[in-house]
């Protein structure tokens, strides 16, 4: 009697194990400047104003407003490069390589 209980129980467990490791679950997201972070599964996805990567919003380590827009840059230092002539990233005339 004991023994079929204890093999009850190993069932019970390991079904549950099963059903929770197929659960689905939010997939790490990387890119080429090596963030790596979960992926919201309904969170939206924006370009870098500086290079044109697309991420989801919470990727992006650095953000401003121009124009009343809000810009996502990878970094800060994109940031920083894009504000001496955002004209010309928006525009396309420049594209910029980290």
């Amino acid at each position: 009697m004991m023994k079929v209980k204890i093999s009850l129980l190993v069932v019970v467990f390991g079904l549950t194990g099963l059903l929770l490791s197929c659960a689905p679950k939010e997939k790490p997201v990387e890119h080429e400047h090596g963030v790596e972070m979960e992926q919201p599964a309904t969170e939206e996805k924006v370009k870098c104003a500086y290079d044109g990567m697309e991420m989801f919003k919470k990727a992006f380590e650095a953000s401003m407003e121009y124009e009343g827009k809000t810009l996502y840059f990878c970094t800060a230092k994109e940031m920083e490069e894009f504000k001496k002539d955002p004209e010309a990233y928006l525009s396309g005339e420049k594209k910029g390589e980290m």
